[in-house]
């Protein structure tokens, strides 16, 4: 595969950004209408306890869609803690140019905590009823004490959301605020074009706090017989790649498929595993052809879509729930163990690897800066932690002591019913070391 240097990566991701493939991908009126009653979609009204500060603690109940702004109690930081009142298994921010200091987030899952269902299980028909939270903030350094506002939410009736991500680049203009593929808990996946906000007020010509919107059809279903969804994968190249729960990988053509309005395979893949494909990552936004996916048995594998029935088998952990990441930049990739550490593994021929960060609890997500050599991770334990793994001027080794940064910790006490927001975690330095995997 080709390598860039991170500042080559990043001036790549620049440009596809300014020139976007997916601005041509019309908005579509009629797929949605903007309704007043929103009973039965939205989650029960509920409320949550939270204490936050460092030196002086402070204790507040949250209600639904209610916020704390984080500068309150803590000096100089800049963030918020929302009640999205819904058990969240999708989040993800709109990707679009800085053009303004608007920024978008949309946040998906389970109306309660309540909701239990297998993976690709139908839910019942009167438990379809579901909603995605449009959030936006302001990034302005001058606007942090703006408050965050719930600018739209969409009612569908396709049941809960098991995920959620926005097209690469960004889509984002004057009509549509970019394509969402949302995968729901019977195992089907939606592509949607998303309306801005701004232009569905003005269609309505009223000011609303919050506005409703009814999806009334998606523009693409991408499903196969007999086989479910269990991650997805947006690529470079308008391509969207996902795993099944048969242990079948399966791409999309989305930019094809939206232009001519008819889904469009690129390669289908069966049986790369014996169990469930629990991960799926592209190597590089502009390699269109390597893919990652780990399964329930820990086995970590390479596709090359050049020769896609040929599966590399990298190696296999000890853990039924791995994660993995390309590192976008260059070859290797980012991987979970059992014990909640993230490593960095130098290549797909080779079993060298990096501890990078500690989280003592299952990793549930990794992800990278197209930007910069710097990857995040977050756990079942609360943590939120950010580590330097790669750099233009030095390759990093078992030698260099690098700075292990927690975000913040959010802790639940079961005997109070309170959340704890644990910041002002000094860094920590981890030696780098480095791991042979048998």
């Amino acid at each position: 595969m080709p390598c860039h240097s991170i500042k080559e990566y990043s001036a790549l991701y620049e440009e596809s950004a300014k020139n976007s493939i997916y601005r041509s991908v019309p908005l579509l009126e009629e797929e949605w209408k903007i309704v007043s009653d929103s009973s039965g979609y939205l989650p029960e009204e509920n409320s949550v306890t939270v204490t936050t500060g460092i030196s002086q603690l402070r204790t507040r109940t949250l209600e639904i869609f209610e916020h704390i702004h984080l500068s309150d109690d803590i000096r100089y930081k800049k963030g918020f803690i929302l009640n999205a009142g819904i058990s969240i298994w999708a989040i993800d921010f709109v990707p679009k140019q800085a053009k303004d200091h608007t920024q978008y987030l949309a946040i998906g899952g389970y109306n309660s905590t309540k909701e239990h269902y297998m993976i690709d299980e139908d839910t019942q028909t009167d438990k379809r009823y579901n909603v995605v939270q449009l959030w936006s903030f302001s990034s302005s350094p001058e606007q942090m004490k703006q408050n965050p506002k719930l600018e739209m939410c969409i009612l569908h009736e396709y049941g809960a959301i098991s995920d959620l991500k926005w097209a690469p680049f960004n889509a984002y203009d004057e009509k549509k605020l970019g394509i969402a593929a949302v995968l729901f808990v019977d195992g089907s996946i939606r592509i949607l074009v998303v309306p801005h906000p701004k232009f569905m007020h003005g269609q309505e010509k009223t000011v609303k706090e919050t506005m409703f919107l009814k999806l009334e059809a998606s523009r693409l279903l991408l499903n196969m017989p007999k086989m479910k969804a269990s991650c997805i994968a947006w690529g470079g190249y308008g391509r969207l790649a996902y795993g099944t729960t048969s242990g079948s990988v399966v791409v999309w053509d989305i930019l094809g498929s939206l232009l001519q309005d008819k889904p469009k395979i690129i390669a289908s893949i069966p049986r790369v595993s014996q169990l469930p494909i629990r991960c799926i990552s592209w190597s590089s936004l502009f390699n269109k052809n390597l893919l990652l996916t780990s399964d329930l048995d820990g086995n970590i594998l390479v596709h090359d879509l050049s020769d896609p029935f040929m599966t590399y088998k990298v190696f296999r952990r000890r853990t039924a729930f791995t994660c993995i990441s390309g590192t976008g930049h260059n070859s290797g990739f980012l991987f979970s163990e059992a014990d909640g550490m993230v490593r960095r593994n130098f290549g797909y021929d080779t079993k060298k690897s990096l501890n990078l960060t500690a989280h003592n609890g299952h990793v549930w997500a990794i992800s990278v800066s197209p930007h910069h050599g710097i990857m995040a991770s977050v756990s079942s334990n609360g943590n939120a932690m950010v580590k330097m793994f790669a750099s233009d001027e030095v390759e990093l080794t078992g030698r260099h002591k690098n700075l292990e940064y927690t975000l913040y910790r959010l802790m639940f006490d079961n005997d109070t019913q309170t959340f704890r927001y644990v910041d002002g975690i000094k860094p920590s330095v981890r030696h780098f070391c480095f791991l042979f995997c048998l």
